[in-house]
């Protein structure tokens, strides 16, 4: 089953009507309990999501903090973000790009830049790069013990 989360009328309007088999649901992102969307959604309550999305670049951070914090419900997220910040995510530890975004991302997932997408792939075109990110979600016996609202202080 596929599931789609939109904040924009419009844009949940053109997915219902282009693409009936998705449950698309009109929600802000970052109020999505994913623990919960597996209880509700799936058969299998140890099931776990695959994420996929083009991320609202002004706030990925916040949304990648969000799939954190629920990484027990996660397998995997493929997410399009900034450039700038896709490195931020996979920079190596000393590197002038590491940072707590670094920290978090490779703490809970093993994170991999798959490829960039040059502005003009858009309509409108944005006035940076981005790159489509993997997230593979690491098993929970690395990261018992460490709350990521810890992290975030």
């Amino acid at each position: 089953e596929m599931l789609g989360v939109e904040l924009d009328q419009r844009a949940v309007a053109h997915l219902r009507e282009h693409l009936p088999q998705l449950h698309v649901v009109r929600e802000d992102v970052l109020n999505i309990e994913w623990r919960a969307l597996v209880e509700e959604r799936m058969s299998d309550p140890n099931a776990k999501l695959c994420v996929i999305g083009n991320l609202p670049y002004y706030i990925v951070s916040q949304i990648l903090f969000s799939l954190i914090e629920s990484h027990a419900s996660i397998e995997l997220a493929c997410l399009m973000m900034q450039r700038e910040v896709a490195q931020r995510v996979a920079a190596k530890s000393g590197s002038k790009q590491y940072g707590i975004l670094s920290v978090m991302c490779q703490l809970y997932t093993v994170p991999e830049v798959l490829f960039d997408v040059p502005p003009s792939a858009f309509r409108p075109r944005p006035d940076v790069t981005s790159a489509m990110v993997l997230l593979r979600f690491q098993r929970l016996d690395r990261v018992a013990e460490v709350d990521p609202a810890h992290l975030r202080e």
